[in-house]
């Protein structure tokens, strides 16, 4: 976010306009951050507020980070929003149903680092692995699957809800026991 910054958008022109009064505005952008009639939380951070000066005008940037996964959505003034592409929009009924889904305890698992990979794991024991709970019918293993895929669909990769990097880790696996 940019204040001090004008478009036109009949003409989708900008215009610098600056701003007055910046260290009022700093401190209710402050204020209002960690007011939870405002936001349910802090969304910014003190060097996420940059003063900046370009053609003699002050501009303020603001710079607001994706929230991580299991915090979403961010509410403000008692609405529930939902950043899709360029902007925030209020979330739909189906979107906040999803979002409480999505952040309740997932499978008693932890993450590993992610230096941990599928290399650190025994190929014959997870071809062994596959082999008894496809006898004991507890789940079809599908033998078209990859050893990774198969160790996907079983939970012992999973994706790392913690940060927006949609990257899945190796877990210690101890609902799997």
């Amino acid at each position: 976010m940019v204040l001090g910054i004008a478009e036109d958008k009949n003409k989708h022109e900008f215009s610098i306009t600056g701003v007055d009064n910046v260290e009022d505005i700093e401190t209710q952008i402050f204020n209002d951050n960690n007011n939870i009639s405002c936001l349910n939380r802090p969304v910014i951070q003190n060097n996420d507020v940059q003063i900046s000066f370009f053609q003699n005008k002050t501009i303020i940037q603001v710079i607001i980070h994706p929230e991580p996964f299991n915090t979403r959505p961010i509410t403000a003034f008692g609405k529930a929003y939902i950043r899709t592409g360029d902007r925030d929009r209020v979330a739909t009924k189906e979107q906040l149903k999803y979002f409480t889904v999505e952040s309740q305890s997932e499978i008693d698992t932890h993450l590993l680092p992610s230096t941990y990979t599928i290399e650190d794991l025994d190929a014959e024991s997870i071809k062994e692995y596959r082999k008894i709970i496809e006898e004991k019918g507890i789940i079809n293993t599908n033998s078209q699957l990859s050893d990774q895929e198969f160790l996907y669909s079983i939970g012992v990769f999973r994706k790392d809800r913690l940060s927006n990097s949609n990257e899945y880790h190796l877990t210690d696996a101890m609902s799997l026991s």
